[in-house]
């Protein structure tokens, strides 16, 4: 099934007036997919859109998806006509919705970035083959919420050129969570600075993260501001600078900002610790591993 249900389901959303500012806040719609915000688009004065988007290749597209997350694809390249004419637009909505997006990009005439990647993702994900198809028009805009759900967004001509009426159709279509990726330290002190969070260092990069497998699940249902901060993607400048303001470097901190002030743990060391945090902050209860391994036993048994 390519056509994916998950979008079939939404309504039609009135069209705001040009003069009105459209807001993002956090939903949590069963029916749409969940974004994550680009944490390092905080407070950005960036107006293109190949500045606001986390450029993409095979390689770092294909292991978002694995990991476990819903991807905002956007394609363009350089001498595309169509890509300039949205551009403004589009802009504007991944600053006014800091909407995580990966962007698709060829830099010249000779670069095969977009068929590439395109070619990859029907490699490893072939329930997408049908949507993606085999010409790999700019721009293009794609939703994908997991490895067998995918939807090809098309913008009328009004959307593409009226930021307002762009922004109400991408806002109907996703949830835009509370979870802020940073891969910039000044973003990201920047961001605990003004807002209240709890934050997390990643270790490491995939679906065995600390992030992925400990928090995502939680965060991603919450109304509660999560700041993800993926270590392995900070410059050794970045690196430094967060160890002169926080914690001396460990790559496994979590805690809680509140008014700019940190709480700072390292769940390398204490995992008992990470796990009370989250049921702190996100008002849950996880289930102990090692008794619900002995239910399961016991039932089993029986």
């Amino acid at each position: 099934m390519k056509n994916k249900p998950f979008l079939l389901l939404l309504p039609l959303l009135l069209l705001s007036s040009c003069s009105q500012k459209i807001e993002f806040p956090i939903t949590d719609d069963p029916d749409l997919i969940y974004l994550s915000r680009n944490g390092d688009n905080y407070k950005t004065t960036a107006n293109t859109a190949h500045n606001l988007v986390k450029e993409s290749n095979p390689t770092s597209l294909v292991a978002a998806i694995n990991e476990g997350d819903s991807v905002f694809v956007f394609t363009h390249q350089i001498f595309c006509s169509s890509c300039k004419a949205v551009d403004a637009a589009f802009s504007a909505f991944l600053r006014d919705s800091m909407a995580m997006c990966y962007g698709v990009y060829n830099a010249s005439r000779e670069d095969t970035n977009i068929t590439k990647t395109m070619e990859a993702l029907k490699k490893n994900f072939p329930a997408m083959a049908d949507v993606i198809g085999d010409n790999y028009y700019t721009p293009s805009f794609y939703l994908i919420k997991d490895k067998e759900n995918i939807v090809s967004v098309t913008l009328s001509d009004e959307e593409t050129k009226d930021a307002n009426k762009l922004e109400e159709r991408f806002k109907g279509l996703a949830n835009y969570t509370g979870i802020y990726e940073f891969t910039t330290a000044s973003a990201f002190l920047d961001f605990v600075t003004n807002n209240d969070c709890f934050y997390l260092f990643d270790d490491v990069v995939g679906v065995k993260s600390t992030f992925q497998k400990n928090v995502y699940k939680y965060a991603l249902h919450s109304n509660k501001v999560t700041a993800r901060v993926r270590y392995s993607s900070l410059s050794a400048d970045d690196k430094a600078l967060i160890a002169s303001r926080l914690g001396n470097g460990s790559a496994t901190l979590f805690g809680t900002y509140s008014q700019g002030t940190p709480t700072i743990n390292n769940y390398k060391d204490n995992q008992k610790g990470l796990d009370e945090a989250i049921e702190t902050y996100y008002s849950v209860k996880i289930e102990d591993s090692s008794s619900s391994a002995s239910s399961t036993s016991s039932e089993s048994a029986s």
